[in-house]
């Protein structure tokens, strides 16, 4: 299901919801919200529908979006104002940084363990990284 969702500062959040993917659906909000804020389409201080609003847009349980916004509160992506409603964190890309950043590290010492496990000397894969760096066709979505 595709839902393109009014925020109330006229906005708009374009979720996608796959129902036979492998990714639960409030995880799939989540990740498509911080998504947004990364590509700048949500951006900080932006308003984003009410839970009964999103749940009714896209036709899924209320306490689903519950699930997806109570995420995104505890990681710091959005803000919820009692009485006002929920807005994008004005300190979102620091947290978005912090989260990319561990993303890296996580994959660059799974990159150290297979290179001890093939015998692959450090200053290897140090060119391996130069290489691919300098490289001009390099997909910055992965």
């Amino acid at each position: 299901m595709i839902s393109t969702v009014d925020t109330l500062g006229g906005e708009n959040m374009d979720i996608f919801i796959k129902k036979n993917s492998q990714l639960p659906i409030y995880e799939q909000i989540v990740e498509q919200v911080k998504y947004q804020i990364s590509e700048g389409i949500l951006e900080p201080g932006s308003s984003v529908p009410s839970i009964r609003a999103l749940a009714k847009t896209l036709r899924i349980s209320v306490i689903t979006v519950q699930r997806a916004y109570d995420e995104l509160v505890k990681e710091g992506f959005i803000e919820t104002i009692p009485g006002k409603g929920s807005f994008i964190s004005e300190n979102c890309l620091v947290f978005f940084e912090e989260e990319m950043t561990k993303k890296l590290e996580y994959h660059l010492q799974s990159v150290i363990k297979i290179a001890r496990r093939l015998d692959i000397s450090i200053h290897h894969v140090h060119d391996l990284l130069d290489y691919f760096n300098q490289g001009e066709d390099i997909d910055e979505g992965d």
